[in-house]
């Protein structure tokens, strides 16, 4: 390969990996508010769950009390992960090609030295 081709192939590299490295950080950054949102709705089931349990036996107008609020707030979990990945599974994935993208540009930049060191008088005109 020459010169000019190990350029540009180092720089659709660049455009790769600031795409690649863009998804699945916002992927990462989506599976962590989703899992905000989960646990918050969590706490709050808990919160009810506790309360239930607190409740008399016989005390009819709190447990009516207690289900009309847990009717009015709807606690329910939805998984709204539009992503299919699991968080850590993005992370994993991230490193991954930050490790890929490292290796490829050591190697592309040695390979361009390694032209550049060779490369001839006329050629270096041409090239500017």
């Amino acid at each position: 390969m020459n010169l000019k081709t190990l350029i540009s192939i180092k720089f659709i590299l660049y455009i790769i990996g600031f795409l690649i490295i863009a998804y699945f950080s916002g992927n990462i950054n989506n599976s962590y508010k989703n899992l905000e949102k989960q646990n918050e709705e969590l706490l709050n089931q808990k919160k009810y769950y506790e309360a239930i349990l607190k409740l008399e036996k016989n005390d009819s107008v709190g447990k009516k009390n207690l289900y009309e609020i847990i009717e009015a707030g709807n606690y329910k979990l939805k998984p709204e992960n539009g992503n299919k990945f699991k968080l850590s599974t993005n992370i994993t994935i991230l490193i991954i090609s930050f490790l890929m993208l490292f290796y490829l540009f050591n190697y592309l930049n040695n390979k361009i030295e390694k032209l550049k060191s060779e490369e001839t008088v006329d050629e270096k005109i041409k090239m500017l």
